[in-house]
């Protein structure tokens, strides 16, 4: 975030590179708020995103497929997941975001986040 916002929520555009058993914590957002308080999102494989070149996803609660598409045809489609997260401190300023990997086989790549006010 380029400068301190208020939100009522941010939505996560993402996805990831490799496959992890489903419900396993592969990352998280670590969002920062101006009076120096800290609140972690949890990144789960299976429930928020999945591997980008997967068929779509069959599980019981998947993840919401915001966006796909594909580049030849002889190539796999690639899809993009949407994590919406309603902040529970929405009067107070958020400072930054850090976005962190457990570093498992799955990697979690962000492509957009926006804060809605």
């Amino acid at each position: 975030m380029a400068q301190p916002t208020r939100c009522r929520q941010l939505h996560f555009l993402h996805a990831a590179e490799g496959e992890e058993s489903y419900d396993t914590s592969i990352g998280a957002y670590v969002v920062r708020y101006a009076d120096g308080q800290q609140q972690e999102i949890p990144i789960v494989y299976g429930k928020d995103l999945i591997a980008c070149d997967l068929g779509p996803p069959q599980h019981r609660n998947p993840p919401i497929v915001a966006w796909e598409g594909q580049q030849a045809p002889t190539l796999p489609i690639l899809r993009l997941f949407i994590s919406t997260w309603d902040n529970p401190r929405p009067d107070i300023q958020i400072e930054s975001i850090d976005f962190v990997s457990r570093m498992t086989r799955a990697a979690p790549f962000l492509v957009a986040l926006t804060a809605e006010p």
